[in-house]
Order: structure tokens, then C-alpha cells, then sequence
């Protein structure tokens, strides 16, 4: 998995208000401006792009990764996002993403028009998680969701809070209890603006969450988590010291 912190850098093929949305949610998540491509035929949207503090811009029609390789410097992007509905243009991107063992290593997220726009970006290899039907909320969600690894999925409930759907990694939680649990996420912060709901445990039985309730690596937790604290619980439940 990508490690995703502010030095990734992001390729947006196509703008748009999906685009918006991604971008945007980018620059609030602490991206900078600086790490985010953008590629688009409209010369106003370049131009409302470079009002808003964006400088790398490109006015082309891609249908091609390699169009852009005189142009960014391709081996540093990490995420690329394909923007455009368009059929024949999202397909010929998204195939020349697969077919080039150099840009089939980076994560790509595509945007489909319809269920069969979907299946068809299926078929080249790009993870259905990955492939999204529009429009700006969408984007945002995207956005949010490229922090985290493909079976990581989050619900919006409010403006300030979400449901979290992840898997224990962290082998050093691997038979803690939730009491116990909570007493570790306390020696490392200062508070604690999250609460396990339900949890699918590896054989597929689903439980509520219960304080003396042991969990263990490979179990699906959801939980109710402050925005602000959401990529500090992915890293205290994904990740091992």
C-alpha cells in the first residue's frame, strides 16, 4: 500500500465538479497545491484552477499517459484519478495505465458514467473500490478514501462525524479487550472521539461492541469517529510498532 502523507503526489486527468470535489478535500486534508496535477482541454478551468493558487496545470485532451510524460514528471506521481465520463477517453487512460508495468504500480481512481462504464474499467485491472459514480460529494468521499487502503470504507453522517469500516491490523491489538483498547489509545493522545459499534469478527459472526469484548487481527470494526481523528485511529488500528 502506498504510504499516503503529504509528500504523495496526485495526477487529476479531466476536472469538472468531481474533479472539484477531490481536489478540494485534498487541499483540506493538508495536501498541498504543489503536489496536485491537474490535466484539462477548458481554458476557464485553467484559468479558475491558477486563480486559486494551482500552478500545475496542463491544457491538453490526454488519452494517454505518456502525453504527459514531456510534461510532469510521471515517476513521482502516486495517485492518479481519471475525471472524465467520457467512455472512450476514461477507457483509453485506463488501459494505458495497465498496459505499462511503470504506471499499473500506482493507485488509480476512476470516475464511470454508468454501472457499465464501471464494469468495463473493471476489466482493465482498476479496483471496483476504486471506481465511483459521480458527482461532487463523491469526489470528496474519493478524496478521503485515498488516505486509506481499498478495504477501508467511510460513511459521512454529519458534518463533524463519520462511521468507519476497517480491518485490525495491528498485531499488537491481536486479543485486547475494548477497555484495554481504550486505555492504549489514551497513552498516545490526549482524547478519545471514537466508539466501537459493531464488530464482524474472521469467522462472520457480527457482534455489538461490548467493553470486555476481546478483538483480534482480521476482525471488521465500525465505529463512530470525530473527521478530525479519523486518520489517527486507521494508523493506531492498521498499523504494528
Amino acid at each position: 500500500m502506498i504510504n499516503k502523507n503529504q509528500k504523495t503526489k496526485y495526477l487529476v486527468i479531466g476536472y469538472g465538479k468531481f474533479g472539484n470535489g477531490f481536489i478540494t478535500r485534498l487541499v483540506d486534508e493538508g495536501i498541498k497545491k504543489n503536489d496536485i496535477y491537474v490535466t484539462d482541454l477548458s481554458d476557464e478551468v485553467i484559468s479558475n484552477l491558477s486563480s486559486r493558487g494551482f500552478n500545475n496545470l496542463i491544457k491538453s485532451k490526454i488519452v494517454d499517459l505518456k502525453q504527459l510524460e514531456n510534461f510532469i514528471p510521471l515517476d513521482d506521481i502516486d495517485i492518479i484519478l481519471i475525471g472524465t465520463s467520457n467512455l472512450e477517453i476514461s477507457m483509453s487512460i485506463a488501459y494505458s495505465w495497465a498496459n505499462n508495468p511503470e504506471f499499473s504500480k500506482k493507485e488509480i481512481f476512476a470516475k464511470a458514467s454508468n454501472d457499465l462504464h464501471k464494469k468495463l474499467l473493471k476489466t482493465v485491472g482498476i479496483n471496483s473500490n476504486n471506481i465511483v459514480i459521480p458527482e461532487e460529494e463523491v469526489g470528496s468521499k474519493t478524496a478521503l478514501k485515498s488516505f486509506f487502503s481499498a478495504s477501508t470504507n467511510i460513511e459521512d453522517i454529519s458534518k463533524d462525524f463519520s462511521i468507519v469500516h476497517l480491518f485490525i491490523e495491528n498485531k499488537n491489538l491481536n486479543g485486547v479487550s475494548i477497555n484495554e483498547l481504550g486505555q492504549l489509545w489514551k497513552n498516545a493522545h490526549e482524547s478519545r472521539n471514537w466508539n466501537i459499534i459493531i464488530i464482524l469478527d474472521i469467522n462472520g459472526k457480527t457482534k455489538m461492541a461490548q467493553p470486555d469484548q476481546k478483538i483480534f487481527v482480521g476482525d471488521r470494526l465500525s465505529i463512530g469517529c470525530l473527521k478530525s481523528d479519523i486518520k489517527k485511529l486507521y494508523s493506531f488500528m492498521i498499523k504494528s510498532k
